[in-house]
């Protein structure tokens, strides 16, 4: 009965420095608590820790390593500006600097090829916003290595793209696209839930992993997945698609819902 008692209290003693680390590091990353990973540890440390009979004192462990690390975000904001998730002390210039900013001088006009007509911007206006992006951040050290970090991300995933088949069934290739968003860490998860392919269409069902680091919000934010699908998409149905998320776990569901749908080229006007 001794040696089962003192077993137990070694394995609560443990089981509550775990439960203190991942509150720890829930405060201090802005994990959310009720989607992926986190909700998946979360219930596995609760119930051990039902059985061993402390789901009280695990509960307030676990609050107050939260707080904890929520306090140390802020203090590491204020004191070096190098949070992982948060802008710097010195915050970037508003978004009213944009109209502020110098006017860049517009490109000529782009020539009406058939790929022209098949893109979803103008190049011209694409440089244009991304001149305007990066003027923005120019005063923010951390704002320029966040690009730098995204711009990355996406060459990264373009490269895995750009090995996508084109031959086989649009679901083929629409998973084997998957697959590749899934191995990038874009996504942990996907499910097909439907292919029309005299329609063109396709409705997917994913985990995506920028709702976990940004939080809750009120509207959809994956379009990086959307245009990845769009360009899946097109391979899978050999013909321009339009990609776009339906709902999304930032506000609140358990999954993110992407429609594709094909796509009419660009009117010359």
């Amino acid at each position: 009965m001794g040696d089962d008692t003192g077993e137990n209290k070694e394995n609560a003693r443990i089981l509550l420095q775990e439960i203190a680390r991942l509150g720890f590091e829930v405060g201090y990353l802005g994990h959310l608590e009720g989607i992926g990973w986190v909700s998946k540890k979360l219930k596995e440390l609760e119930a051990r820790a039902v059985q061993l009979g402390i789901q009280d004192q695990a509960k307030e462990k676990y609050r107050l390593a939260k707080e904890l690390g929520k306090k140390r975000r802020l203090q590491t904001n204020i004191q070096s500006g190098t949070s992982p998730l948060a802008p710097t002390s010195k915050p970037s210039p508003p978004p009213t600097d944009l109209e502020r900013t110098p006017p860049i001088l517009r490109l000529r006009p782009d020539s009406e090829t058939r790929y022209d007509r098949m893109l979803r911007v103008q190049p011209s206006d694409g440089i244009i916003a991304l001149a305007n992006l990066l003027k923005v951040a120019e005063n923010s050290h951390w704002v320029r290595r966040q690009l730098d970090i995204a711009f990355s991300g996406i060459a990264d995933l373009h490269d895995l793209l750009s090995s996508v088949p084109e031959d086989g069934s649009a679901e083929t290739i629409l998973r084997d696209g998957l697959e590749k968003l899934k191995r990038a860490g874009w996504i942990s998860d996907y499910r097909i839930e439907e292919v029309n392919n005299v329609a063109k269409t396709a409705k997917i069902s994913a985990i995506s992993m920028i709702p976990e680091q940004y939080g809750l919000g009120s509207n959809p934010i994956c379009k990086n997945i959307s245009l990845a699908l769009e360009s899946i998409g097109m391979r899978a149905f050999k013909s321009p698609v339009h990609a776009f998320e339906k709902q999304c776990i930032c506000q609140g569901e358990d999954h993110c819902d992407f429609i594709i749908l094909p796509r009419e080229e660009n009117k010359k006007e």
